[in-house]
């Protein structure tokens, strides 16, 4: 048996030139209750491997790896996923991933009977990746660079508010998410090309699900990096048509410094304000009948727990409704569309002296929601603000308790007088 000095020398570097697996299988087990974790499918091949000696460790330098046919079930997240291909040439510094799919186990009903809580359905593809300028190194800690990535997908969201929203930890905000990771990360830019994003959500009190989608969404990111020396903020400029009819033009900035404030602006412009519509009516029981929404425009700062900002909004022919159940027909509430209508009227009435109004965006962030929560909730308080939507009545159950028997005493009364009447005669 070699003493340790010839050990130490023992294995100096790894060079093969041709691997292929075909048809490999893979399954993760749970040895307690002998099950089944997760199992895996794929062919691979693996040309030209070099790996050599660094320290105490064999560094991956050189190799072309190509994965065929890739099928991932784990039944313990409710999803599986699937890769038609992938090829990684470390030489070269190329990545290219070709139709990743993500698709759930389960339909909407079961999916969410098994979370038992709030969660997002996800399903969707991703057509194609493509990361060139690839390069690892190790000093001592794992550095990932990429001269560029381009990336597109198709996205489907679902989530069902009538379960119990649970989770145990908080959010982060995404620089202080890449700040987190267990390697270095740098990447000049990353490009998102036409893609699509649909989020339905069944509220807690609704009969339907409503939904609003991104369509023709792009974006491009550069200065990506997760080092807090580096002092180069992380920049994104998105573009998207909102439910296919307003054109949404959003820009992020988000400092390498965590203390510092993150930033957006951005505008809608042109939209029709109907399509919202496919939300508002499961989620509010309200209706917009007319209106365009001609320019919003939005600005505000956040930090980890709350944003501070400014809305203005631009609004032509602007009529409400508010719907209510009744004997399972939706009928009108007169005097409820009344009120929305004098507190969110169009700016063309002729006792506004300008087309704009703005509102103040105040929102205190909960930590346990996503991002995209935090986006939405800061622009909704500016536009509540200007508004006045939160000085709106919002009808209790003791209020539709009171205007019933209210209603049933007039009957009572009427009937009443009918049988004095009669008596009389």
């Amino acid at each position: 048996m070699p003493d340790s000095k010839s050990r130490r020398a023992f294995l100096e570097g790894i060079n093969i030139d041709d691997i292929r697996i075909t048809r490999a299988a893979l399954i993760v087990m749970d040895s307690l209750v002998h099950d089944s974790l997760n199992t895996a499918s794929f062919d691979l091949n693996v040309r030209n491997l070099g790996l050599e000696k660094t320290g105490d460790s064999l560094v991956w330098y050189d190799a072309e790896v190509e994965l065929h046919k890739a099928l991932i079930s784990a039944p313990k997240t409710s999803y599986s996923f699937s890769i038609a291909s992938a090829t990684l040439n470390l030489t070269e510094g190329e990545l290219a991933i070709d139709s990743f799919r993500i698709v759930p186990l389960y339909n909407r009903r079961k999916f969410m009977r098994v979370a038992g809580k709030q969660t997002d359905r996800i399903s969707g593809v991703i057509p194609a990746m493509h990361i060139h300028g690839l390069r690892f190194s190790h000093t001592p800690d794992l550095v990932v660079r990429a001269t560029n990535a381009e990336v597109s997908f198709r996205l489907d969201v679902f989530r069902d508010k009538r379960y119990p929203f649970v989770k145990d930890h908080h959010t982060r905000l995404p620089m202080n998410f890449l700040q987190k990771l267990p390697f270095n990360i740098q990447t000049d830019t990353l490009r998102l090309t036409d893609s699509y994003v649909k989020y339905q959500e069944f509220p807690e009190n609704a009969d339907s699900a409503g939904y609003v989608f991104f369509d023709h969404l792009k974006a491009v990111i550069t200065n990506i990096h997760n080092d807090p020396e580096l002092n180069q903020d992380i920049v994104m400029d998105t573009q998207a048509q909102f439910m296919g009819k307003g054109d949404l033009n959003v820009h992020f900035t988000f400092p390498s410094d965590t203390t510092k404030p993150c930033k957006t602006t951005g505008t809608l412009r042109g939209f029709e304000l109907p399509s919202l519509n496919t939300m508002l009516g499961p989620a509010a029981k309200v209706r917009i009948e007319s209106g365009v929404m001609t320019n919003l425009k939005f600005n505000f700062a956040y930090t980890m727990k709350r944003s501070d900002g400014l809305v203005e909004i631009n609004y032509k022919n602007l009529k409400i409704s508010s719907l209510r159940e009744k004997d399972d027909k939706a009928a009108i509430s007169v005097v409820k569309t009344l009120i929305l209508n004098t507190f969110i009227k169009n700016n063309m009435d002729e006792n506004v002296d300008t087309n704009d109004k703005t509102g103040t965006i105040l929102f205190y962030r909960d930590t346990k929601r996503s991002i995209f929560n935090y986006w939405w909730k800061s622009v909704f308080s500016g536009v509540k603000s200007a508004y006045n939507i939160d000085k709106l009545p919002v009808p209790s159950k003791n209020d539709n308790a009171r205007d019933e028997r209210r209603e049933a005493e007039k009957k009572r009364d009427k009937r009443n007088k009918k049988k004095d009447k009669d008596s009389k005669r």
